[in-house]
């Protein structure tokens, strides 16, 4: 809670974040002491997934300003095979995969017909 100023008795309401909120608060907390549920519009369940991802990209704002797409492309790879050491994607679509044995392969974007 921010000072009171000009006659606002209470002043401006803020929410403090501390890192270790990220470890200890649940999202469905931190929904509920924000206004929770809207029972216009969405059903909850789907207010409450948009509300985890929000809060999961605010989390990673806080740690840097690059940090949430690296952690979205990270995700996107958490399923590659134990054997890959390295991925390349490249703009034009390519993405060349080498292999701890030290084998290469790439992989093509289909070709226009």
């Amino acid at each position: 809670m921010m000072p009171p100023t000009d006659g606002n008795r209470w002043g401006t309401e803020r929410v403090l974040v501390t890192p270790e909120a990220q470890r200890r608060l649940q999202p469905f907390e931190i929904m509920y002491h924000l206004g929770g549920f809207s029972d216009e519009g969405d059903s909850y369940d789907t207010q409450e997934l948009t509300f985890e991802r929000e809060l999961d990209h605010f989390w990673a704002d806080l740690v840097g300003p690059d940090e949430h797409l690296r952690q979205s492309i990270l995700e996107v790879l958490s399923h590659i095979p134990d054997d890959w050491r390295e991925v390349t994607v490249y703009r034009a679509g390519i993405v060349s995969i080498k292999h701890a044995d030290g084998s290469n392969k790439t992989l093509l974007p289909p070709s226009d017909q």
